[in-house]
């Protein structure tokens, strides 16, 4: 990512954690109403993807897990289906858990038995076992199976999507403005895919009602990212897209990972923002 030479750099002090504290705030009060993202009825989320689910080292040899996960969240309600398929594990039970982007805590999924000739299978939502209460799906950030004594077997980051054979993601939400400028509006979408074997797709933010002809900054999850000038009846349009073979954002983001993004003024005062 290139430094902003325009801006001092205590501006992008200030502007990544004026972001990343109204983002944690906002995070927090998601949490607590058991879902993740902006939480308006106008926002719209879609995430599919398949991927194996990545061995440790106390995996057993020739042992294997594939997870596929749907999400959707259309008019305020979410509707998902986790599924979690095993092979050649040794026969026994198995622990399911997951921990959540809103907060990072670490939560119990569900258990699953692993056959005599070593195949395992669990499905959460739909007709399956049901997701714990209170947890939107679209907040799990990371899932893992864990055998006795909570040993981790495999693994899988459900933010960094880089290795997944199918991924669809595509999020809209609307945008907070912030106390200076209570009239404005403006939303995000972000929208992924894979193709062959690469991360493709954007991230657009558009806001309307800002100060005129003035200079702004884009942050991702707390990061400033770009510089931008509103135009002189306030609005702006930015879009970026993810770089190089690891289909990042930003270091060590993909699209996937984005938890916030906001567009704050030279002081790092919020004037737009998103948690999706």
């Amino acid at each position: 990512m290139r430094i902003l030479p325009k801006l001092p750099n205590m501006l992008f002090a200030a502007a990544g954690c004026a972001a990343l504290a109204l983002s944690n705030a906002s995070a927090d009060q998601n949490h607590g109403r058991g879902g993740h993202g902006g939480g308006g009825a106008d926002d719209e989320h879609l995430f599919d993807i398949e991927m194996s689910m990545t061995p440790t080292a106390d995996a057993p040899a020739g042992a294997s897990a594939r997870l596929s996960f749907e999400a959707e969240t259309e008019d305020g309600t979410t509707a998902a289906e986790l599924k979690i398929e095993t092979r050649n594990l040794p026969a026994a039970t198995y622990t399911v858990n997951a921990t959540l982007k809103s907060d990072g805590s670490a939560i119990v999924l569900g258990t699953f038995t692993a056959t005599n000739e070593g195949e395992g299978e669990i499905e959460f939502g739909h007709e399956g076992t049901a997701f714990p209460a209170n947890l939107n799906p679209l907040d799990i950030a990371s899932v893992t199976i864990t055998g006795i004594n909570g040993v981790v077997l495999f693994a899988v980051d459900l933010t960094n999507v880089t290795n997944a054979t199918t991924m669809n993601i595509s999020t809209t939400v609307q945008a907070t403005a912030g106390p200076a400028v209570p009239n404005a509006t403006g939303s995000v979408s972000v929208n992924g895919f894979v193709s062959r074997g690469r991360v493709k797709g954007s991230l657009q933010f558009s806001g309307h009602g800002l100060p005129a002809n003035q200079v702004v900054v884009l942050t991702v999850n707390g990061v400033a990212v770009k510089t931008l000038h509103t135009s002189k009846t306030g609005d702006f349009n930015v879009k970026i897209g993810p770089k190089g073979k690891t289909g990042t954002i930003l270091p060590g983001v993909t699209l996937a990972g984005i938890t916030s993004v906001a567009v704050v003024d030279r002081n790092g005062n919020i004037l737009l923002q998103a948690s999706l």
